[in-house]
């Protein structure tokens, strides 16, 4: 059998394999009455573009559908499948996308349009949460690799749960031997959350005291001085 009848006959084989056999994702919904999360045929969701979706003839949003569960070394988290968001905000998904100009910025995570940003959050306690945030699409900048701050040059969100950084000055991203953080004129953002200088010279224990100091002394030097 010729190289041509053999490729010929592959593709046939693979022509013959069941749809069903090909791997898709497990979709869910919450019901209207009680928010239940109930499993859907993924047979009856189309796929259109990014996250976007189609079932039972109404657009929705897909993000990452996780449970935790208890094992034996703490909490295990589980990937189900993919949850539809029927709405943001009390605002039907159609109502609310510009479908031609929206794109991933960081799939199944972060999103924007022409008018809009949205953000589908994994951590921080809100589970299957979706928002817009109050961010100008036009200008955004990721200011870390980890994704954790995001910003249009006048306010900055936190990526890990989805929150404004209450700052009055320009947030940044320094790097420091091994490690990144996020600085403003009067505070140092670990994981988000804001340390005053002094306090993370004295608990900032992930450091060594010297380390601290040097630090302080670096990107604080009127404080490192008082």
């Amino acid at each position: 059998m010729g190289r041509r009848q053999i490729t010929g006959f592959v593709l046939f084989l693979f022509l013959l394999i069941p749809a069903c056999l090909i791997q898709r994702d497990d979709f869910f919904i919450s019901t209207s009455k009680d928010y239940k999360v109930l499993q859907i045929a993924s047979s009856e969701v189309s796929f259109l573009k990014e996250n976007v979706y189609i079932y039972d003839g109404t657009l929705y949003l897909a993000s990452e559908y996780l449970v935790k569960s208890a094992s034996g070394n703490g909490m295990a988290t589980e990937r189900k499948g993919l949850y539809l968001h029927k709405s943001i905000d009390g605002i039907p998904v159609a109502d609310l996308i510009d479908l031609e100009s929206y794109e991933a910025i960081k799939p199944l995570l972060l999103y924007k349009d022409k008018e809009r940003v949205y953000f589908f959050q994994l951590e921080g306690g809100c589970h299957l949460c979706a928002a817009t945030l109050d961010l100008n699409p036009k200008t955004l900048k990721m200011l870390d690799p980890a994704f954790e701050y995001l910003t249009d040059g006048q306010t900055t969100y936190c990526l890990r749960n989805g929150e404004k950084i209450a700052t009055t000055s320009k947030l940044s991203i320094v790097k420091f031997g091994n490690s990144s953080f996020a600085v403003d004129a009067n505070f140092i953002y670990s994981m988000c959350e804001p340390i005053d200088p002094e306090e993370f010279v004295a608990n900032f224990d992930i450091l060594s005291t010297s380390e601290r100091r040097d630090f302080v002394k670096r990107f604080f030097p009127k404080q490192a001085q008082d």
